[in-house]
């Protein structure tokens, strides 16, 4: 008996040693592993191919770089061309003339210019006159318009306000001036241009007498 005690003691211990560690063991097996560290991974704006090929499917507009792009067409100016006003070609010249702001191109001791003085707005019947009347002085004043007698200019007397109060102008009017070498002698208003348009007959016998008087007065 005394020799079984040391045997059962020790026994006794061995378990309670053993019964300790699985204790010990099961309890450190319940513990919670400590997170896993996951590397940050910084975005990026640039969109790969592929990305751009699924925008441009889902109908999203990419911008294609600069150095990729096609250069612009070059564009020419539009060229606009200028319409000429309708009527008779002035004689810038010949208008500056009989307006006194510059000699006539001519030699001639007396000269006669016919200046048709317009608004900017003209009308069918304003037109028809300056026509009518340039037309009846080609007819019978042909070898007067040749030497240089005889002139033809045709004024916007709203670009030329001067004018307006120099030949007591109310409305388009033709005018006949006569010069004796670069001094204005005298003028005349042919009014009735006016009351006779449409009656051919008289209308060219008004401009003619009155052109012929005018020319006769030169000396």
């Amino acid at each position: 008996m005394k020799r079984l005690k040391p045997v059962l003691a020790f026994v006794l211990l061995v378990f309670v040693g053993v019964t300790v560690g699985m204790i010990v063991a099961q309890e450190v097996g319940h513990q919670p592993s400590p997170p896993t560290a996951v590397p940050f991974v910084a975005e990026t704006s640039a969109a790969t191919p592929t990305d751009a090929e699924s925008f441009e499917g889902a109908g999203v507009a990419t911008t294609q770089p600069a150095s990729e792009r096609e250069p612009d067409s070059p564009t020419e100016p539009e060229t606009l061309a200028a319409t000429p006003e309708e009527g008779l070609a002035v004689d810038s010249a010949t208008a500056d003339a009989a307006l006194g702001d510059a000699p006539t191109e001519t030699a001639l001791p007396c000269t006669v210019v016919a200046i048709y003085f317009h608004n900017t707005l003209r009308c069918r019947t304003c037109r028809n006159i300056e026509q009518s009347a340039r037309e009846a002085m080609d007819v019978r004043f042909p070898d007067a318009f040749e030497s240089g007698l005889l002139r033809w200019s045709a004024v916007n007397m709203e670009e030329q306000p001067q004018v307006v109060e120099q030949y007591d102008l109310v409305k388009p009017t033709l005018i006949l001036v006569r010069h004796l070498g670069e001094e204005q002698q005298d003028w005349t208003a042919l009014d009735d241009t006016w009351s006779l348009i449409g009656r051919d007959e008289r209308f060219d016998r008004y401009i003619q007498e009155s052109t012929r008087a005018f020319l006769e007065g030169c000396p």
